[in-house]
């Protein structure tokens, strides 16, 4: 697993008055598409995420993570998935997970046989904990977007 790119907000001067820009702070990585390198991404977004959310919502934020993680190195087909971590300072994170596969019904979201269910529940859980789950297919790629939020 490398980082890409990390971006953090700096300072400018306005007549002479220095103005803070609370802007995103933003860290690119790219991964292996191995279960292997999961935790190690799931610890990374949590340690970005415990800078703008409760550790509840961190504890949320890190499963939703996990089980796009573990989704997109069962059915995506590429080498490698592009992740992109984005801390806002009120109170939000957003994560963006980038990889090689298909299109599906992105409406099933639980299994119908409860009872008898081995698996079939990642999306159901995303879309629980987290306040917003967005999928996207283009050119041969699925794009996740996963986003927390806390009321002040």
């Amino acid at each position: 697993m490398r980082v890409l790119k990390r971006r953090v907000a700096g300072r400018a001067c306005s007549r002479g008055f220095p103005v803070y820009r609370f802007a995103p702070a933003v860290t690119e990585i790219q991964m292996p598409s191995d279960a292997a390198h999961c935790s190690r991404l799931r610890r990374l977004v949590t340690r970005l995420a415990s800078a703008s959310l409760s550790p509840d919502a961190v504890d949320e934020m890190e499963l939703a993570v996990g089980e796009a993680l573990s989704n997109a190195v069962k059915y995506g087909g590429g080498p490698t998935i592009q992740i992109r971590v984005e801390a806002l300072p009120w109170r939000e994170i957003i994560v963006e997970l980038d990889y090689p596969g298909g299109s599906f019904d992105t409406r099933i979201t639980r299994p119908t046989d409860l009872r008898n269910a081995v698996g079939g529940f990642g999306r159901f859980i995303m879309r629980t904990v987290t306040n917003g789950m967005q999928y996207t297919f283009q050119d041969g790629h699925t794009i996740l977007r996963l986003t927390k939020r806390e009321e002040i």
